[in-house]
């Protein structure tokens, strides 16, 4: 591993955070400010200038100031999802926590192909401008270089449907179990790929839904292991679970790409 590559890695390795399990509930709970500072919305711009939060699209996860990982499939959507927002808790509510920027550049990543977008999902925006490292807005914490995942507990926090129609303004949480990868192909078919990884509640009908993709999914150690990706039919349905692009296979891709264009 070169010098540059090895900084990189030492930097992107520095924020290691942990939450309280207690809180968390089958179905979904809302989390409380703070509690994710990593957590991105990825909108449309607001019609109106005096408006802060535009149309929230897909969520992200930041790991540089400089740097905001996503799934490939929300970097390349029809109206384009031009404004990052950082320290967000509530798109009804402006704490003063919040930082926006714009997107200034969007990196894929190359084996991606849209016409198979669920392979290779992922993909790494960089704003117009660093964001200001704080208590409510700071990086997560990645995996090592290929690790193998071995966690049996992860939570996948966002802004999706919650299944019943209902969109929420403020972040939620949900707890969901690892699903071995000869499981997940059995339900969800051929189209798990290696680079997946799945997760579902079998207790309950819970699971991520619209507006959730592109989001984290973390383990009891506050690593980020999977973006959220991709499933079939109806959100939180029994019979199926949710797909995500797996971070630790990318690792290698992610620290060229942060070097490469200087998005420390």
């Amino acid at each position: 591993m070169s010098l540059k590559k090895a900084t990189a890695f030492v930097i992107l390795m520095l924020a290691t955070l942990h939450f309280d399990k207690s809180e968390s509930l089958s179905g979904g709970s809302i989390t409380h400010v703070g509690e994710f500072p990593h957590i991105v919305s990825i909108q449309i711009p607001p019609k109106r200038k005096s408006s802060f939060h535009g149309k929230h699209g897909c969520s992200a996860t930041l790991i540089t100031k400089k740097a905001i990982l996503t799934a490939a499939h929300c970097c390349s959507l029809v109206p384009p999802l031009k404004n990052l927002v950082a320290g967000i808790f509530d798109f009804y509510a402006v704490t003063g926590n919040e930082q926006r920027r714009t997107v200034k550049n969007v990196f894929i990543h190359p084996l991606h192909n849209t016409s198979r977008w669920i392979e290779h999902d992922i993909c790494i925006m960089e704003p117009d401008e660093a964001f200001d490292l704080n208590l409510f807005v700071w990086p997560a914490s990645l995996p090592a270089l290929q690790d193998e995942f071995f966690s049996y507990d992860l939570l996948a926090y966002g802004w999706g449907d919650l299944g019943n129609g209902a969109k929420p303004s403020e972040l939620h949480k949900l707890w969901l179990q690892h699903i071995t990868d000869d499981f997940c192909s059995y339900i969800m078919g051929d189209q798990v790929g290696e680079a997946m990884l799945c997760a579902g509640d079998p207790r309950s009908n819970s699971g991520t839904c619209k507006g959730d993709s592109g989001g984290p999914l973390v383990d009891p150690f506050h690593s980020l292991v999977g973006i959220i990706s991709w499933t079939i039919g109806a959100c939180a349905d029994p019979n199926k679970v949710s797909v995500f692009a797996q971070v630790s296979r990318y690792m290698d891709w992610i620290f060229e790409t942060v070097t490469d264009n200087d998005l420390f």
